[in-house]
């Protein structure tokens, strides 16, 4: 809701300072076109990371058939702090488009070459399963320990998780302060918005593996009612099965598969920077410019026989990038 607000009050400064300067010094070019280096500094933080999972925590699972001991599980849904992802820096190529309303307004296209954006994590991503029977409960923290870390991955532990395609076309109006022919430099600021979308997902091959492997975890877990699961043996040794990331795959009753999905962004835009002028038609330009932008990246882990979601992770990607420019440019 903050962000609707903050970007109508971005559309209705841009609209008051154009109307306002409408009848100011018709300038001697209407427009102008530049192109040149863009780099890309994201500035947000890493978000934390939602956990869900096909365990139901209500249905109560026949852990231990044979001696008539059943459970509820517990904590394989969770929210992971401190773990979350966030982009790297990148660079493109820069192209903006002017059109000057007057001698110091200007409405500003910005667009270029779509950049791919490396994206690195931070923090691990673990399951705490719980059993409700003391017994059950005791089994598991003697094979996962007093933490009950049930590993699905480490974000941390590669340089690049993932990488996409941004595409961020932005629309700025913007005011140039000085006068055409009379001041070479002439600074300006500017606002408006900026919508972002992103294609060409994909995760690193590692990543993947862990995730899959997670997959199989879950599957034999939400299978253990059946009598003929293959991992639960004559003494229902199941837990010590899923910890073997090998092992899990052999007989699995699941066939996951990871899918990877970005949201689309909208974001207020607010820029500040300067052109100089080589001669009439020529000149150099430079800015700096901050963009108040998150998305949400989803990871799911569903079973390819049933189409059923075994894992699925989600978390808030704070972009906020600070964008600097530096180009040439010409009037006509």
């Amino acid at each position: 809701m903050k962000k609707i607000q903050k970007i109508y009050s971005v559309i209705l400064l841009c609209c008051i300072s154009t109307t306002i300067m409408a009848n100011s010094v018709e300038p001697k070019y209407k427009w102008s076109v530049s192109t040149g280096w863009l780099h890309i500094m994201p500035q947000g933080k890493y978000g934390n990371t939602s956990i869900n999972t096909a365990v139901d925590p209500d249905y109560e699972y026949d852990l231990l058939k044979n001696i008539g001991i059943t459970s509820k599980m517990e904590g394989l849904s969770n929210w992971t702090e401190n773990a979350g992802l966030k982009p790297k820096d990148g660079d493109t190529l820069g192209l903006m488009i002017n059109y000057y309303v007057n001698d110091n307004i200007s409405l500003q296209m910005i667009g270029g070459v779509p950049p791919k954006i490396d994206i690195k994590g931070k923090g691990q991503i673990n399951a705490k399963p719980i059993a409700l029977n003391p017994m059950i409960d005791a089994a598991i923290i003697d094979i996962l320990g007093p933490d009950r870390n049930l590993f699905i991955t480490d974000l941390g532990s590669r340089s690049k998780l993932a990488e996409a395609t941004a595409w961020t076309p932005a629309a700025t109006a913007q005011y140039h302060f000085g006068t055409t022919g009379i001041n070479k430099f002439r600074p300006y600021v500017g606002a408006g918005i900026m919508y972002a979308t992103f294609t060409g997902l994909k995760i690193d091959k590692g990543l993947e593996e862990e995730l899959i492997t997670a997959g199989h975890r879950i599957g034999h877990i939400t299978n253990i009612v059946r009598d003929d699961d293959p991992m639960k043996d004559i003494n229902g040794n199941l837990l010590d099965a899923i910890v073997d990331p090998i092992g899990v795959r052999i007989n699995s009753p699941v066939d996951p598969k990871v899918k990877v999905k970005a949201t689309d962004a909208l974001g207020a835009v607010f820029t500040l920077g300067a052109n100089y002028d080589i001669s009439n038609r020529i000149y150099i330009t430079g800015s700096l410019t901050y963009v108040d932008l998150s998305n949400k990246s989803k990871i799911t882990v569903y079973d390819q026989i049933s189409g059923r979601q075994l894992v699925s992770s989600s978390t808030k990607i704070n972009l906020n990038p600070l964008i600097s420019y530096i180009g040439i440019g010409y009037k006509f």
